[in-house]
């Protein structure tokens, strides 16, 4: 124990140094497996550059994919909304959509349906100005989508009889 504030500081490396012995078996073992994979290499052009060039074309194929999936649930259900509806303004949609299915931000329904712009699942068709007596003025802008050409829709009966009990409503 020495005096307080005065204990001995430990003294850190400059830089890590690994030994010579310990690295000349790594260095073996990576020049094997380069020798290896050219002899592999070697042996697959024996038969052929065109079997050789299949082999490592289709290579790309057989891994798993990365990353998340580019699919949603609730991209899906907009799409099979707008199956049914045909042309319709953001807010519309949203509302139908909360609606039909488990509640959900309006916020991430305008999300899917710029990202589904962007996947080419919807066609955004213009913006109209309407007016009306708003809390934010006298004019709104509406944006409406339609379906794009990458979109699949899934036949719904729900959202089908949604759409009709409203079409008698009204």
């Amino acid at each position: 124990m020495g005096l307080r504030g005065f204990e001995p500081r430990l003294q850190r490396p400059e830089r890590c140094v690994i030994p010579s012995y310990t690295t000349a078996p790594l260095r073996k073992v990576l020049i094997a497996r380069f020798l290896y994979l050219l002899l592999i290499t070697q042996y697959l052009l024996s038969f052929g550059s065109q079997n050789f060039f299949i082999l490592f074309s289709l290579w790309p194929y057989t891994m798993k994919a990365r990353g998340r999936p580019a699919k949603s649930v609730v991209r899906q259900n907009i799409v099979n909304i707008l199956a049914v509806l045909g042309d319709g303004y953001a807010y519309d949609i949203a509302k139908a959509y909360m609606d039909l299915f488990p509640r959900v931000s309006s916020r991430l329904i305008y999300y899917h349906l710029k990202k589904g712009t962007d996947l080419k699942e919807f066609s955004a068709k213009g913006t109209k100005t309407e007016p009306g007596e708003y809390s934010w003025g006298t004019s709104a802008d509406k944006n409406y989508f339609g379906l794009g050409p990458a979109a699949a829709p899934l036949k719904n009966p729900a959202i089908q009889e949604y759409f009709e009990k409203r079409q008698r409503a009204k």
